[in-house]
C-alpha cells in the first residue's frame, strides 16, 4: 500500500514546493476577500440613511437616490435589495406635447413635465408617507441582515467558490502544477521511477483533487474570519440562516463542480503536454455553454447545465455567487398565437423539464471518470521526449 502511494506523495511535494502555485492561492484568497467586504456597504449605507431619517437630518428628497417602479400611474421606491418598498404614489400624467401656433415665438411646451427633485414623486407625498417609510427601510434592514448572518454568508461564500472565481483558481492552478512538469521534464524523471502509467495519471490526479480541495477549504475559512471581522464592523448582530447540512451539501456541490474543470484541466495538460492546454478547459466550458443554448437536449449530458442546476443563484441575493457563466435553461422552443388577422397575439417559451440533483451528480461523476481515462489514454499512446 505504502509503495502505491509513492507517486501520489511524490507530487503531493512537488505540489508544496510550487511558488506560483502559492501566489496563485494568495491572489484568490485576495480577490474572495474583496468580494466578502463588497457585501457590506450597502447594508451600512441602509443603516446610516435611517438613523438620518429618523434624526431629522436627511428630508425626503434624499430618498430619490433610490430607484422607482412604476407604471402608467403609480410609483414605489426601489430598496437596495431590489425589492419595492413602501406605498405606491400617484405621478402626474404626461401631458401630451403642444407645438406652439404658427407665427408664435413662445418655447415649444415639452411631451412631458420634469420630474420634480430628481424624481417621478414629489417631496410633498414622500413626506407625508415618511411615517410608513421608514418601518419599510428598517424591515429591509433586517432582511439583508439576515443574508449577512454567519451561516447565511458562509452558505453565500461556498456557492461563488464553486463558480467564476474558484473555476479560473482550479484551472490555472491545475495548469500550473501538470503543465510546468512537462516544460522542465520531470514526466519523464517520474516514468523512470514508476513506469506504470496508469498509477501516475491516477497519482496527478489525486494530487489536482487534493490541491483544490485543499484550496477550497482554506477559502471557505479565510473569507468566514473575514465576515466574522466585517460584521463587527457594520454591526450586523443577525443569527439563523441555513442548516449545517444545507451549508454542506452546498460546499460539496461547490466541490464537485471545481473538481470537474480541475479534471478536464489535468486531462488537456497531460495530452497536450504544455501548460496552455490546461487553460483549454475553459474553451470546453465556453463551447459546453454555447452547444447546449442552440440545443438544449444536450443540457442533460454536458457538465455546465448540470452545475447551473446545483448551483442555482439564490432569488434577490447579490452577496451570494450562481451558475459558471450560463444560466440553467428553463424554456425551449418558442410557439406563438395569433388573431384570425393575423396580427400576434402572444408568444410561449416551451418550459424544460427540471434536471434531478442526483442526476446531475451523476453526470458530473461520469465526466470525471471520461477525462480521467483520457488522459491515462493520451499518457498511454505517446512516447515521452527524452
Amino acid at each position: 500500500m505504502i509503495a502505491a502511494l509513492g507517486p501520489y506523495r511524490a507530487s503531493l511535494a512537488q505540489a508544496r514546493r510550487r511558488r506560483a502555485l502559492k501566489a496563485l492561492l494568495v491572489a484568490t484568497l485576495a480577490v474572495f476577500g474583496l468580494i466578502a467586504w463588497s457585501s457590506y456597504p450597502n447594508y451600512r449605507q441602509q443603516r446610516t440613511l435611517i438613523e438620518r431619517l429618523e434624526s431629522g437630518d436627511l428630508n425626503a428628497a434624499n430618498l430619490f437616490e433610490f430607484g422607482f417602479a412604476c407604471d402608467e400611474q403609480t410609483c414605489q421606491i426601489v430598496g437596495r435589495s431590489g425589492n419595492p418598498i413602501g406605498p405606491r404614489f400617484p405621478i402626474e400624467p404626461q401631458q401630451p406635447y403642444q407645438p406652439p401656433p404658427p407665427g408664435s415665438t413662445a418655447e415649444p411646451t415639452p411631451p412631458f413635465e420634469k420630474p420634480r427633485f430628481g424624481g417621478p414623486i414629489s417631496e410633498e407625498d414622500l413626506k407625508r408617507a415618511m411615517p410608513e417609510l421608514i418601518p419599510e427601510f428598517r424591515a429591509e434592514l433586517a432582511r439583508l441582515a439576515e443574508r449577512l448572518s454567519p451561516r447565511a454568508s458562509l452558505q453565500s461564500r461556498a456557492r461563488a467558490a464553486g463558480v467564476f472565481w474558484g473555476v479560473l483558481f482550479a484551472v490555472l492552478a491545475t495548469s500550473t502544477l501538470i503543465g510546468a512538469e512537462w516544460r522542465w521534464g520531470v514526466w519523464r524523471t517520474l516514468l523512470t521511477h514508476e513506469p506504470r502509467r496508469g498509477r501516475m495519471v491516477l497519482a496527478k490526479l489525486a494530487t489536482v483533487w487534493t490541491v483544490v480541495a485543499i484550496g477550497f477549504a482554506l477559502m471557505l475559512a479565510f473569507t468566514a474570519g473575514l465576515d466574522a471581522i466585517f460584521r463587527s464592523i457594520s454591526h450586523v448582530s443577525a443569527s439563523g440562516g441555513p442548516s449545517v447540512l444545507g451549508i454542506a451539501r452546498t460546499a460539496g456541490k461547490s466541490l464537485l463542480s471545481l473538481e470537474v474543470y480541475s479534471t478536464f484541466a489535468a486531462a488537456a495538460a497531460i495530452s497536450i503536454r504544455a501548460s496552455f492546454g490546461g487553460i483549454a478547459a475553459l474553451a470546453l466550458l465556453l463551447g459546453d455553454g454555447l452547444a447546449t443554448t442552440k440545443w438544449h437536449w444536450l443540457r442533460h449530458e454536458l457538465p455546465t447545465q448540470q452545475i447551473a442546476r446545483l448551483l442555482p443563484a439564490p432569488a434577490n441575493n447579490f452577496f451570494g455567487g450562481g451558475y459558471v457563466w450560463w444560466t440553467p435553461l428553463t424554456g425551449g422552443q418558442v410557439t406563438c398565437t395569433t388573431s384570425p388577422g393575423g396580427i400576434l397575439v402572444d408568444c410561449k417559451e416551451t418550459p424544460l423539464s427540471v434536471i434531478p440533483s442526483w442526476r446531475a451528480i451523476v453526470v458530473l461523476l461520469a465526466w470525471i471518470a471520461g477525462a480521467s481515462l483520457l488522459a491515462w489514454v493520451g499518457l498511454r499512446s505517446r512516447d515521452v521526449p527524452q
